[in-house]
Order: C-alpha cells, then structure tokens, then sequence
C-alpha cells in the first residue's frame, strides 16, 4: 500500500496529506474470498454444509488487495494540500490510469 505522492520536475518523490478511510475493497474486514469467484446461493450448497460454514466463516479469505489486511487505506487530504501539488497529483493520476486503460486494451487485442 503506497501513501498518496507524485514526481515533481526534477523526478523527486513529494508525499501529500493524507487521512485513513475505511478499504473500498474488503469494505474494512480486512480480508477477502473474491479470489474464488461469485458463487450463487445453490452453488455454494452443492459444495457442502462444511464448506459454507467455513467460507462464511472467513476460512478462505486472503488479506485484501487492496490495503493488505490493515481495514483502511489512505487517501489524500484535499483540505490539506497544496492546490498545485494536488493538481500535479491528479494529472499523474490520470496519466497513469490512461496507461493502464492502454495496457488493458492491448491485452484484450492479443498483443
């Protein structure tokens, strides 16, 4: 998990206020299952009454993704920053996501 930040000009790291909300992801269980699928409610019974128990009970959870079984993850505190260290922050933000939408599609095409 990477505390918000971005590169500046001369390719150093700046580091952002940030503030601790609860995961989006695990929705602050700290732990997940979605690595086995969705299940619908008849397919969860023809595995077994043991195994419901157990998968309900969070036997099969991993530590989230997203923030690594801590339950929060840190989010930048706008009220806190710099108005051009949060823009310089969102424009990475979004350079980044475009580059990850490219890779994607490229994925999907085979390449």
């Amino acid at each position: 998990m990477e505390l918000p930040h971005y590169y500046n000009e001369e390719d150093e790291c700046v580091f952002l206020p940030y503030r601790w909300e609860v995961c989006h992801y695990c929705d602050g269980s700290g732990g997940s299952s979605a690595y086995l699928g969705a299940f619908t409610p008849d397919e969860l019974w023809e595995q077994g009454e043991e195994f419901v128990e157990d998968y309900l009970g969070g036997r099969y959870d991993r530590d989230c993704p997203e923030c690594g079984g801590r339950t929060t993850v840190p989010v930048v505190d706008e009220d806190h920053c710099d108005p051009a260290a949060l823009a310089a922050y969102n424009r990475q933000q979004e350079l980044e996501w475009e580059f990850r939408a490219a890779q994607e599609a490229e994925r999907r095409a085979g390449c």
